[in-house]
C-alpha cells in the first residue's frame, strides 16, 4: 500500500509538469461551465474556495460584503494573460464575462469621442463595436493581444508602441469601482482623482465594473518589416528611426541562425487617403512573429488588426520601462552583455542552439503621462519599453547545425519543429533566468520600472525608489482596503516585504521535483 501511495506522489509530480505547461486558449469567455484553472502560461493555479460570475453590479457588491465578513480575499480574473499571480485568490475569484455588454457612445474630455463599456469586456469585442458604430471609431494605442480585458490592460499597465501616445490606461477618462466596504465609487481626473491615479494598481483598490475610454476616428495601418543583420544592431540608430515613425517597433534575436532581426514599420493611412496602395496586401494576420514577415510593400488592415497579433505561441517575457533618452545606451549595454553570453558557450552545442533560436529582445516607445497614474511605467517620462522573452515551445532544427542557413526573408525553415516545454524546460530555465536577472540589473541603472503583468525580480524595497508616488499609493490602498480584501500573497510580497519575488516557473519546478523526491524516498524506505 505504501508503494502505491509513493507511486501516486511520483505521478502527481510528473503530471504537474505536464499540466503546468499545457495550452489554454485566451480568446474564450469564462463562466460556470468554463471555469479557468490556470493563468495563460499555467504558472499560477486558480484554486479558490469559491468562484462567482456575477451578472450585475449588485451581485458584485453582495459578493464583496460576504467575503469581507468571512475575512477572505477576492481577485478578479480577466483573460488570465499574465505570468504572475496578481489575479489569484485563495478564498474567492470573480469572472466578469457574464456582465451585460452594454456599450454606449458619448463625448468627453473637451468633446472627444468616448465609449462607456463594462470593465470585463474583451478588447476585440469593444474594438469591433467601435469600428462599426456610426462613421467608425477605434483606439489609438493597443497592446499585443486583442483577447485582454479592458480592466486587465488598465490594472497591469499594458502599453503598445507609439511615441506620441501614452499607455492604454492614459486613454481612460473614468472608472467605476466596487470598493472593499461594498460601496460604489466613480473616479476620474476631477472626481476622486487619487483613486483614479491608482488605476494601474493590479486590482488592489477594488473591482472595476465600468470604464469610459477615449476613442479616435477609425483608420487603417500599413505594416511593413525592414530587415537587418546582427552586426547592424546598434542603439545609436534608434532616435532617428523613432522620430520618423511613431509606431515603430524593434525586434532582434541575439545569436539566432534563422531568426531575422527587423524594424517593424507601421504607417497610418486615413480612410480618405489617396495614397497609392498598389501591391499592398489586403489584410494582415499573424504579423508580429519572425516566422511570418511582411516585406515591403507590406499589408493594410484595420488599425486594431495591424497593431495586434493572434499570439500563436506560448512564451515568457520580462519588460522594463526606461526613459526614451536612455534607450540607445541601455540597448548597447544589453547587446554587449548578450555577446558575452553567446561567446562563453560552445556554438556546436545543440542545447545552446535551441536556446538562442528561441529568445529575443525588443524595444517599443510610448509618451510619458502627466503624473495622474502613479504606478504606470511611463510615469512622468517618455519611455522605451525593453523586452526580453523566449518561447516555451522551443524551436530548433533537426538537421545538422552546419547545414542550418538563414531562412529566406526571415521565415522558419521547412525543417523547423517545436519541442514541448516539458522536454526542454528544466535545462533551459537557468539559462534564461540568468539573462533576465542581468538585464534587469542593467536597466536598474536607468531606473527601469517593471511591466506589472510580466516577469520581474523586484521587491518592495527597490520598487518604492522607482515610483515617486509610491508612499501615496500605499497610504490610499491601506485606507480603502485596511483588511486586505483585494490582496494576495503575490501583492503582499510586492507591497509589503523587502524579499525577492518568487519566480513562477521556479516554484512549479520545485513542486514537481520535491513531490517526485518524496515519492522515491517512500519507495526506498520499503527496502531498508
Amino acid at each position: 500500500m505504501s508503494i502505491i501511495i509513493a507511486l501516486l506522489f511520483v505521478f502527481v509530480g510528473v503530471s504537474n509538469s505536464w499540466l503546468t505547461f499545457g495550452h489554454q486558449a485566451r480568446d474564450v469567455h469564462f463562466g460556470p461551465t468554463n471555469i479557468p484553472t490556470w493563468n495563460y502560461m499555467k504558472t499560477v493555479p486558480y484554486r479558490p474556495e469559491n468562484w462567482h460570475f456575477p451578472t450585475n453590479v449588485s451581485q458584485i457588491q453582495a459578493i464583496v460584503n460576504s467575503v469581507r465578513a468571512k475575512k477572505g480575499n477576492i481577485k478578479v480574473v480577466g483573460a488570465g494573460h499574465s505570468w504572475v499571480a496578481s489575479t489569484s485568490a485563495t478564498h474567492t475569484m470573480i469572472g466578469l464575462d457574464l456582465m451585460p455588454l452594454n456599450i454606449t457612445f458619448e463625448t468627453c474630455n473637451g468633446g472627444k469621442p468616448c465609449f462607456r463599456a463594462p470593465a470585463g469586456i474583451r478588447l476585440i469585442d469593444l474594438l469591433e463595436f467601435m469600428w462599426d458604430y456610426n462613421s467608425g471609431y477605434t483606439m489609438s494605442q493597443l497592446g499585443w493581444c486583442k483577447a485582454f480585458t479592458l480592466a486587465g490592460v488598465i490594472n497591469g499597465g499594458t502599453h503598445g508602441s507609439n511615441k506620441d501616445i501614452g499607455i492604454l490606461a492614459d486613454l481612460v477618462q473614468e472608472i467605476k469601482f466596487v470598493l472593499a466596504n461594498g460601496s460604489l465609487a466613480t473616479a476620474s481626473r476631477t472626481k476622486n482623482p487619487d483613486l483614479f491615479a491608482c488605476r494601474t494598481g493590479m486590482g488592489a483598490f477594488g473591482i472595476m465594473y465600468e470604464v469610459l475610454i477615449e476613442a479616435v476616428p477609425k483608420f487603417h495601418l500599413v505594416l511593413t518589416n525592414e530587415y537587418f543583420s546582427q552586426n547592424q544592431i546598434n542603439g545609436n540608430t534608434m532616435p532617428n528611426r523613432v522620430a520618423s515613425n511613431p509606431y515603430i517597433e524593434w525586434w532582434w534575436f541575439p545569436g539566432s541562425l534563422f531568426a531575422t532581426n527587423y524594424w517593424q514599420q507601421i504607417v497610418r493611412i486615413p480612410n480618405s487617403s489617396t495614397t497609392d496602395l498598389t501591391g499592398v496586401n489586403q489584410g494582415c494576420l499573424q504579423l508580429h512573429g519572425y516566422n511570418n514577415p511582411v516585406s515591403p510593400p507590406g499589408c493594410i488592415d484595420r488599425s486594431y488588426i495591424s497593431m495586434t497579433d493572434e499570439e500563436p505561441y506560448h512564451y515568457w517575457e520580462m519588460e522594463n520601462f526606461i526613459a526614451a533618452s536612455d534607450a540607445p545606451a541601455a540597448v548597447n549595454e544589453i547587446n554587449a552583455y548578450m555577446d558575452t553570453i553567446i561567446a562563453k558557450y560552445d556554438p556546436n552545442d545543440p542545447r545552446l542552439r535551441r536556446r538562442l533560436d528561441s529568445h529575443w529582445l525588443g524595444a517599443r516607445f510610448v509618451k510619458g503621462n502627466n503624473g495622474d497614474n502613479w504606478l504606470a511605467g511611463n510615469y512622468m517620462r517618455d519611455s522605451c519599453i525593453i523586452s526580453y522573452g523566449f518561447y516555451s515551445y522551443c524551436a530548433y532544427e533537426q538537421i545538422p547545425l552546419d547545414n542550418v542557413t538563414q531562412c529566406p526573408n526571415g521565415t522558419l525553415s521547412p525543417n523547423m519543429v517545436f519541442a514541448p516545454i516539458s522536454e526542454t524546460y528544466f535545462d533551459d530555465w537557468p539559462f534564461y533566468e540568468e539573462i533576465m536577472r542581468h538585464i534587469q540589473r542593467i536597466l536598474a541603472k536607468y531606473q527601469g520600472r517593471p511591466h506589472w503583468g510580466k516577469l520581474h525580480f523586484h521587491n518592495a524595497r527597490d520598487l518604492k525608489t522607482l515610483y515617486p508616488k509610491w508612499n501615496d499609493f500605499q497610504k490610499l490602498r491601506k485606507q480603502l482596503d485596511p483588511n486586505g480584501l483585494f490582496m494576495n500573497a503575490w501583492l503582499e510580497t510586492l507591497f509589503e516585504f523587502d524579499v525577492d519575488l518568487p519566480v513562477p516557473c521556479s516554484a512549479n519546478s520545485l513542486l514537481m521535483s520535491s513531490t517526485i523526491f518524496v515519492g522515491f524516498l517512500v519507495i526506498l524506505a520499503q527496502f531498508l
